[in-house]
């Protein structure tokens, strides 16, 4: 569904926006970086996993963020293990929905690393 943002500017901000432009200008490169942050709180620290697409439509760039899961440090290694596939299965899936509509993307074989479950 095309953002308000989308409609009033014709200047995408997420995928929809971009797959809708995508139909009236062809995207010359989408790059999809994955990443890991870290939210410290006074209560809890989570580790999210983010992954960034660049869409570069020629005289515009278009970056935008999906988070795809998350854990708390103080969770069992079994708990961190299951989230990290959850999020592999998530990317996974936005990945093959672009695909079936014709985009291919760089580096779109990478998945999270399961090492970041023992990484402080």
């Amino acid at each position: 569904m095309k953002s308000l943002k989308y409609l009033l500017t014709h200047c995408p901000h997420n995928c929809d926006d971009c797959i809708d432009k995508m139909y009236t200008f062809k995207p010359e490169k989408v790059s999809l970086i994955l990443s890991v942050h870290e939210i410290i709180t006074e209560l809890y620290i989570l580790k999210q996993l983010r992954g960034e697409y660049i869409w570069n439509f020629g005289n515009q760039k278009v970056e935008y963020e999906e988070i795809y899961g998350g854990f708390f440090i103080h969770e069992s290694e079994h708990r961190k293990y299951l989230s990290i596939h959850k999020a592999n299965k998530n990317l996974e899936r936005s990945i093959q929905r672009l695909r079936d509509m014709g985009v291919s993307i760089e580096d779109s074989d990478r998945r999270f690393n399961y090492s970041i479950i023992w990484k402080k």
